[in-house]
């Protein structure tokens, strides 16, 4: 019996860890961890090395995605720290931009107020199934086009206005256009739960 007791704890802890430290959750860390990294090499005037890390944080963003869906390494954890990673990379990024192209910061404040709102709005989420749901693909197009707007922006550092105009409405549409699909779709997820609710 004592044995028993305490073996339990042990295999709790393994289990826990083994939900934790998945090689998806450990790329969405590295891809924080690299955030700094990122804001030095920009500012220090390396555009290119700036350019690589941004790709290399893109990159890193699709591999876990892959290999947690492939190998089953989902976790609650990851469904979390995954758009934690990529949101304020993208944040800190097009913050930096904003001090040579100004025209940034109409981005940079859309996304922090939907990002905010989709915060509350999976909070209560959250509370109703008891489990973070995966990105959809109207998100993911939004990340695709923020991530491809950020290098185009680093590297090209004489972009033109109208080029750079465009490309950042673009990104401001396809934003709006995400958090509407998962506003209805958040809303639905609540309404459906306390149907449940009431029959129960």
């Amino acid at each position: 019996m004592v044995g028993q007791g305490f073996s339990c704890p042990s295999k709790e802890m393994e289990s826990m860890k083994s939900k934790i430290f998945t090689i998806p959750n450990i790329l969405s860390f590295f891809r924080i961890l690299l955030i700094p990294v990122i804001v030095l090499a920009y500012f220090n005037g390396n555009a290119i090395w700036a350019f690589v890390l941004i790709g290399i944080s893109g990159l890193t963003d699709i591999v876990d995605g892959f290999i947690a869906r492939k190998f089953n390494m989902t976790s609650k954890l990851g469904k979390i720290l995954d758009p934690i990673a990529d949101k304020l990379t993208q944040i800190t990024v097009f913050v930096c931009l904003c001090f040579s192209k100004p025209i940034m910061w109409l981005l940079v404040g859309i996304l922090v107020v939907k990002e905010l709102a989709m915060g509350i709005q999976g909070y209560f989420v959250m509370r109703r199934i008891k489990e973070p749901y995966s990105a959809k693909w109207f998100g993911k197009v939004s990340t695709v086009l923020l991530y491809a707007t950020m290098l185009l922006h680093v590297v090209w550092e004489q972009i033109p206005f109208v080029v750079s105009a465009l490309t950042v409405s673009t990104c401001v549409s396809v934003c709006f256009l995400s958090w509407f699909l998962y506003t209805h779709m958040n809303l639905k997820i609540l309404k459906d739960a306390k149907k449940e609710q009431n029959l129960d």
